[in-house]
């Protein structure tokens, strides 16, 4: 009986699988402080942990900025994304296909969180050297020896707890596929991989498989910290009593719990966590203008004047890039709010007690306040209106370029005699600003404009070239007669620093814009003229406006294609690029903060072009202006396309077009001839269009071969992240994909859709348009 049933109790040990293999019992399970013991029991902020490194590896002025741009994923737009999250440790994850059990999952972010946490912490204290001491009753006392003797006696330091939180709720969102970033989407796939593995396929499954683990990846992370406060054990207790899951909150004593405030959708924490981030810096920024600009600053004497229009100057400047970042979140909350999106989340009431974006984030601020009197996204714009879509009354008052308080120390150098005005202007001039300086009033389009000359200079304007070894370094690639053609003077002349360098790309591109609209003109009718006074720009220009600004872009992240020959323009444009960015700054960056800037001075010149003021830069904003219609991408999303498949796509739209008048010239010149009738004038009229023809089709077919050719060698590597190309067939379906976009008649009158049917006539070769037929099946 006795071993009848010690047998039965080994079976009962035994699991079955859902092919009913029989598997063995599980190993004993680790605590999660265990098993951040053996990852972080020896190690310091400075060496790699698991293959994670530091946050400032390798120096603090590579830490990443906020991204509002390039790192969301398309259904999401308008989201920005934290450094803190852009620079998460995700590595033990990332090997997750290998590792097949329940237990090496939830080992894997217990981990991942740990390691997270533990540099996390360092980070936190390095920032807080930058601060200025404070008298804690002791003497002046550094803030982070504060902050490292409030952890030493087991208290988190309220703001970085809060980064845990953030933390803690992106680790969550990678495991239930929630993740709105489009950055780890390997990682997301490895997670889903093994969840399917596992079993857990159902989003419900996956939801309970969290449920039951989350404890313990909050547990590891309270571990991590006990690790960097130098007294593991006493403090781990203290801590892991203190902190405890579920009850730990975002803030005292109101906030919401880590299980509650994790379930708020990512983008609304991460815009808590801009706000958070934005209030902070912005109260140091105050503190700073106050030092410069002290109530008597206007009779005070002209070196007073001076400094605090120098102080005021920085201000606005540092605003600038974070208004950007407001309008852009705020016009996906208005969004997201009225699509219900929020409805089954925590975030629900307070969503929708909300008017505007600002005042969602005051609540949530609000909770943040020891005293409940966190004023900063309290009150709006005091601002006057600058656009019809209200740009500025859904606006926060702290987004105001004047603070109020200072509208009368700020400017008050304007009431000065101009001999006694600073040398420092109050203010550096704006994209419109610069525009309006450089082009005359009398240029009607033939006059050039510094060393940029009118399109149709000569009567050379050039033709698509392929594989011309003096513009670019390889035989398949096809550079546009746009890009040939690029304006690049300003950015050839000597270069003294970042504003330099922005006012050199705000002329090209204008100077190239406002040339364009006239050469459009000329190709094309002038009543185009009349449409874009009213506001209305022709599609065709718009797009070539985001070929445009795309080339520019890649001069300026050194991502352009075409060769550097010594001694030419591009690449003397290249050296004093380069040059201004030789201390390491990031490219990127300062291209998102200024990329506005140069899209508004294309603008002005449009504006300038055609005797409008205004209407344009209303109607097209940057954040918002489309390729073509809305299934298609913004300019930002367009413009970091890679620049073979932006010019790819011209071609094929160039082409289609072109295609379409040469078929009909075809098809009226065989019309009424009939193979076995007349022989007359009809047959002689029908070979003329058939030859025409083909030689129109001989010139562009094999532009096309060599293009495909260069697509499929790259398609794999190197454009397996587009969100067209990586879902293409072939180099033709890329093409009809894209183009599609363009097409937004109603009626199906398409000039795009030559790349939609295969050639019969090109066997076992889906990349061969029918277009590309040099004898149409029409006139066969």
């Amino acid at each position: 009986g006795g071993e009848r049933e010690a047998e039965e109790k080994k079976e009962e040990e035994k699991e079955e699988d859902t092919e009913g293999k029989v598997q063995p019992p599980p190993a004993p399970t680790q605590s999660a402080c265990e098993i951040v013991d053996g990852i972080l029991k020896g190690k310091d902020k400075n060496r790699s942990i698991e293959n994670c490194k530091h946050k400032y590896d390798p120096d603090k002025q590579s830490y990443p900025k906020w991204n509002c741009t390039n790192k969301i994923k398309p259904d999401n737009d308008g989201a920005c994304m934290p450094p803190r999250r852009i620079k998460l440790c995700v590595i033990n994850l990332k090997y997750l296909n290998e590792k097949i059990s329940p237990e090496e999952l939830r080992k894997a972010f217990i981990q991942c969180a740990a390691v997270e946490t533990f540099f996390l912490w360092h980070k936190y204290k390095d920032d807080k050297k930058d601060e200025k001491k404070t008298d804690s009753g002791g003497g002046e006392e550094s803030p982070d020896v504060a902050a490292q003797k409030k952890l030493e006696i087991g208290t988190i330091p309220e703001d970085f707890k809060r980064q845990m939180f953030y933390t803690f709720g992106d680790f969550r969102d990678l495991c239930l596929d929630k993740n709105i970033g489009s950055d780890v989407s390997d990682v997301q796939n490895y997670i889903t991989a093994v969840f399917q593995k596992i079993g857990q396929t159902s989003d419900q499954q996956r939801q309970n498989w969290w449920t039951k683990y989350a404890k313990d990846i909050w547990d590891g992370m309270v571990c991590a910290l006990s690790h960097a406060s130098g007294n593991k054990d006493t403090v781990r207790t203290q801590l892991t009593e203190k902190y405890a899951y579920p009850n730990v909150k975002f803030s005292e004593p109101n906030g919401a719990t880590l299980p509650t405030f994790a379930q708020t959708p990512q983008f609304l924490r991460w815009f808590i966590e801009w706000s958070d981030y934005f209030c902070a810096e912005q109260a140091k920024r105050l503190v700073t203008l106050k030092e410069n600009c002290p109530a008597e600053t206007c009779t005070n004497g002209e070196e007073g004047k001076k400094k605090c229009s120098q102080a005021c100057g920085k201000y606005k400047s540092w605003l600038e890039t974070w208004k950007t970042h407001y309008i852009q979140q705020s016009r996906k909350f208005v969004k997201d709010k009225k699509l219900d999106k929020y409805k089954e989340t925590p975030a629900k009431e307070d969503v929708e007690k909300a008017t505007h974006a600002y005042q969602y984030l005051h609540e949530q601020l609000q909770k943040l306040c020891p005293n409940g009197n966190c004023s900063c996204m309290n009150d709006p714009s005091k601002e006057p209106k600058k656009s019809p879509d209200g740009s500025t009354d859904i606006m926060p008052a702290s987004l105001d370029d004047v603070p109020e308080g200072y509208e009368g120390r700020c400017d008050c150098t304007k009431a000065l005699p101009p001999s006694k005005l600073p040398e420092v202007p109050e203010t550096l001039p704006s994209a419109c600003e610069i525009v309006e300086t450089l082009i005359a009033k009398n240029n009607d389009g033939n006059t050039a404009i510094g060393g940029c000359n009118p399109k149709n200079k000569g009567n050379n304007y050039p033709k698509w070239k392929c594989g011309d070894q003096s513009l670019v370094t390889d035989n398949n690639t096809c550079m546009p007669p746009r890009r040939i053609k690029l304006c690049l003077y300003y950015l050839t002349e000597s270069i003294s620093g970042k504003e330099k360098l922005k006012e050199a790309f705000i002329k090209c591109a204008a100077a190239e814009t406002f040339f364009s609209w006239h050469y459009y003109k000329i190709k094309n009718d002038n009543s185009a003229d009349e449409k874009l006074k009213k506001g209305d720009m022709p599609p065709e220009f718009l797009r070539s406006m985001f070929y445009t600004f795309g080339d520019y872009r890649d001069l300026c992240l050194n991502t352009d294609i075409s060769k550097k020959i010594p001694g030419s323009d591009v690449n003397t444009a290249k050296t004093n690029i380069d040059n201004v960015f030789k201390s390491g700054e990031s490219r990127e960056t300062w291209w998102n903060e200024n990329g506005p800037k140069i899209w508004e001075g294309m603008l002005c010149a449009l504006q300038k072009a055609s005797g409008t003021t205004g209407t344009l830069t209303t109607k097209y904003p940057y954040h918002t202006v489309k390729f073509s219609g809305d299934n298609s991408p913004t300019l930002e999303k367009f413009a970091q396309t890679p620049q073979f498949l932006r010019w790819f796509t011209e071609w094929g739209e160039d082409f289609c077009r072109e295609q379409k008048k040469e078929f009909r010239k075809l098809v009226d010149g065989c019309n009424g001839y009939e193979c076995n009738g007349d022989n007359g004038d009809k047959k002689k009229k029908c070979n003329d269009a058939c030859q025409k023809y083909k030689k129109f089709i001989s010139e562009w077919k094999p532009q096309y071969e060599k293009q495909i050719k260069k697509y499929g060698e790259n398609k794999d590597k190197i454009y397996s992240e587009h969100h067209v190309a990586k879902d293409a067939k072939d180099a033709r379906d890329y093409l009809d994909k894209t183009l599609e976009k363009i097409c937004s008649d109603k009626n199906g009158d398409c000039e795009y859709k030559c790349m939609k049917n295969v050639s019969t006539q090109s066997l076992n070769n889906t990349d061969m348009p029918a277009s590309l037929d040099d004898e149409p099946e029409e006139v066969q």
